[in-house]
């Protein structure tokens, strides 16, 4: 079962950086500007 544990660490991680990368592209559509340090939620 250590196999399932590694893929739903992988889909975490994943998520997690198009979550980032999404709140980013809102940040600078809604200022005009890239955040100047990574927002961490």
């Amino acid at each position: 079962m250590d196999n399932e544990k590694e893929s739903s660490d992988q889909f975490f991680s994943v998520i997690s950086r198009l979550r980032k990368k999404w709140i980013n592209s809102l940040f600078k559509k809604i200022f005009g500007f890239e955040p100047s340090y990574s927002i961490s939620l």
